[in-house]
């Protein structure tokens, strides 16, 4: 009787033991959408259901995995910080587009350093090609570092340098559209006093005293907010 009762006891502590090695740990993983899109998270070669997370929500999903791999939509616009372990923050890229809807081509377009312009333009007076935005088509978007700058470009065959009269102020996680028309005011570029005049707002940024773009830019800067608006 005995034999059979630890008989019983050692089957049914084998029978414990085995279900508990196949239980596997649960791990959380925080997702927080700060940007202006829909995400879609999808898993990378990992077994768990994909979801789309909307601006502002909070969502944590529990997976069989200690370390999380996945692909997410939107990833032109959008970038993910994995700094904090389990905490996935989902924030808008810093972006600047310059459309070029005038009837000359522009070459050499620059913001903060960046420059903007993926189509061939010739120019007669160098014999060679510059990269630019071509009239009435021109567009290109860029991931920028935040700044306070115009916008300096030089026509073709003209050695002289020009800049927006309205000036550019693009703060961290915004994304915003430059738009030249035929009406946009330019002017030639004068380093002394502009190098003077940016400095100030550049302090002004520091400061969190911000330039009310869409007052200083009027009709000719959008706020990007969704994928349709590029």
């Amino acid at each position: 009787m005995k034999k059979i009762s630890l008989l019983i006891f050692i089957l049914f502590l084998s029978t414990f033991l085995i279900n508990c090695s196949l239980i596997q740990p649960k791990y959380d993983y925080t997702f927080e959408n700060n940007s202006d899109y829909y995400v879609t998270i999808s898993p990378n070669g990992q077994d768990w259901e994909s979801f789309t997370i909307s601006p502002g929500e909070t969502r944590t999903i529990s997976i069989n995995y200690d370390t999380i791999y996945f692909y997410y939509d939107n990833a032109d616009y959008v970038y993910i910080d994995n700094s904090v372990s389990g905490y996935l923050l989902i924030y808008n890229k810093t972006l600047l587009q310059i459309k070029n809807y005038s009837s000359v081509d522009l070459q050499l377009v620059q913001w903060n350093d960046t420059y903007f312009g993926q189509d061939l333009i010739w120019d007669n007076s160098l014999s060679q090609y510059f990269y630019g935005l071509k009239a009435y088509t021109g567009n290109d978007i860029k991931e920028v570092n935040p700044g306070v700058d115009y916008i300096y470009f030089y026509y073709p065959d003209s050695s002289t340098q020009y800049r927006t009269v309205d000036i550019i102020s693009v703060k961290e996680h915004e994304q915003w559209l430059y738009i030249f028309y035929d009406s946009t005011q330019v002017q030639q570029r004068d380093y002394i006093t502009e190098d003077m005049f940016l400095k100030e707002e550049e302090n002004k940024i520091k400061k969190v005293i911000y330039i009310d773009i869409s007052k200083c830019i009027k009709n000719s800067v959008y706020m990007i907010i969704k994928k349709n608006n590029i």
